[in-house]
C-alpha cells in the first residue's frame, strides 16, 4: 500500500463513530491476526486517540513496529503496553524480543522471566521456542537423517552451537519452567553432547560459559524431567492483548 492510501486509511478510520474501546480492541486484535496491519493500525490509533494507554492498542502498534524492522520504536511503544499492564505476558514477551534484537539481553531476560512467570497466555514456552531458526534447522537435519546413525557435529556445529546460546528467551526458560515434547528434547540432548564435544575441543570460552546452564539443566535429559517449575507469584487477567506475540 503507498503513503498515500496509507494516509487515507488512517483519515476515514478517524471519521468513524467512536466504538466501545473493548469492541475496538478485539476488531484490532482480530484484524492484526488476520494480517490486515492497516486495518489494525487504524483501529489502534482510534482506541489511543481516547486512551493513550490502552495496552492492547500499545501491544499491537509495537508488533507493527517489529514487524517494520524498528525494534527502537517498538521497544518504546511495548514498554508503555508494559506499563499499562505489567501482568500481560504478551505485553512482556514482545517487549524482551524488542530488547534482544537490539542486544539489550539483561533487558531482555528480566521481560522474558516476566512472561514466563505470568503462563505466556496458558501457551507454555514450547511453540516460541519451536520458531528459532536454528532450532528449526537442527531439527530439520536430525529427521532428514532419521533412517541413519546421526553424528552429533553434523547437526550441531560450532555456529549452531553459539546462535542457540544467544537464545535468551531458551535460557530463562530452562532455569524456570518444565519444557515438554519430544522435538525440544532432542534439541536439548543434542546440545548437550555437543557442548561436551565442544569443550573437550577446545570451544572458545564464550560458547562454554554461555551453554553452561544447558549442560546442568534437566531440562536436557529424556525422562529425568524433574526440573521445578517456579510458582507464579502473579496471574495476569484475559485481555485482547494476550492473544497477539512477536513472532521473532
Amino acid at each position: 500500500m503507498s503513503r498515500r492510501d496509507r494516509r487515507a486509511a488512517l483519515a476515514r478510520g478517524k471519521a468513524e463513530p467512536t466504538a466501545n474501546l473493548t469492541e475496538l480492541a478485539a476488531r484490532a486484535t482480530l484484524a492484526f491476526q488476520e494480517g490486515r496491519s492497516i486495518d489494525a493500525e487504524v483501529l489502534c490509533r482510534q482506541i489511543l486517540a481516547l486512551d493513550a494507554r490502552q495496552p492492547t492498542a500499545l501491544n499491537i502498534v509495537g508488533l507493527l513496529y517489529q514487524a517494520s524492522g524498528n525494534h527502537r520504536l517498538a521497544a518504546k511503544t511495548l514498554a508503555k503496553a508494559v506499563a499499562a499492564n505489567e501482568l500481560d505476558a504478551a505485553c512482556q514477551y514482545n517487549l524482551a524480543a524488542s530488547y534482544q534484537a537490539l542486544g539489550q539481553r539483561v533487558d531482555a531476560a528480566r521481560h522474558y522471566r516476566n512472561a514466563l512467570v505470568l503462563g505466556l497466555s496458558g501457551k507454555g514456552p514450547e511453540p516460541f521456542l519451536l520458531q528459532d531458526t536454528t532450532i528449526l534447522q537442527c531439527l530439520s537435519r536430525m529427521e532428514d537423517r532419521s533412517s541413519l546413525p546421526v553424528r552429533n557435529e553434523s547437526v550441531f556445529g560450532a555456529d549452531e552451537v553459539a546462535a542457540i546460546a544467544q537464545n535468551t528467551f531458551l535460557r530463562c526458560a530452562l532455569g524456570s519452567t518444565i519444557l515438554r515434547g519430544v522435538p525440544l528434547e532432542a534439541v536439548l540432548t543434542g546440545l548437550r553432547k555437543a557442548l561436551l564435544r565442544l569443550a573437550d575441543n577446545g570451544a572458545s570460552g564464550s560458547i562454554v560459559g554461555c551453554l553452561a546452564s544447558f549442560a546442568r539443566s534437566p531440562n536436557s535429559a529424556f525422562s529425568t524431567n524433574m526440573f521445578l517449575l517456579r510458582r507464579r507469584k502473579k496471574r495476569a487477567a484475559p485481555s485482547h492483548c494476550a492473544r497477539c506475540y512477536s513472532r521473532s
